[in-house]
């Protein structure tokens, strides 16, 4: 078995996760939050490393630059 082979076989589900459900399953209500939380969840976690990158830039100029002067 190769390793991409076992990656495959130690990440698939059984085959009855896979199989259709019956439609007259009753799953309940979907879940309802303001979707103002999701943003600001993301917006977090996507602008915080570019903050802080852009920080170091400014702290340590020298370490960044790519000029041979």
């Amino acid at each position: 078995m190769t390793p991409a082979e076992f990656l495959c076989d130690f990440a698939s589900v059984s085959a009855e996760l896979h199989e259709l459900k019956d439609e007259t399953i009753d799953l309940g209500r979907p879940p309802i939050h303001p979707v103002w939380r999701d943003n600001v969840f993301i917006l977090s976690r996507g602008l915080a490393p570019l903050a802080i990158q852009q920080v170091a830039y400014w702290l340590f100029p020298s370490e960044y630059s790519h000029s041979s002067s």
